[in-house]
């Protein structure tokens, strides 16, 4: 069996690569800044926040 903490990371970056997937695809759509308000750009905040404290590069 694979190492728990391995594959919580590859979890964490797989979450990182779709948020920032769909952050990039949503802000080309609205063709504008986006606020602090934007739901997609809190979740990208959420992920990132996670994988720091996991020590992810």
């Amino acid at each position: 069996p694979k190492d728990p903490i391995a594959i919580e990371r590859l979890n964490l970056m797989n979450m990182a690569k779709l948020s920032i997937k769909g952050l990039i695809e949503s802000a080309l759509n609205l063709g504008r800044t986006l606020d602090s308000d934007y739901a997609p750009l809190q979740q990208f905040f959420v992920v990132m926040e996670h994988c720091l404290k996991h020590g992810l590069k």
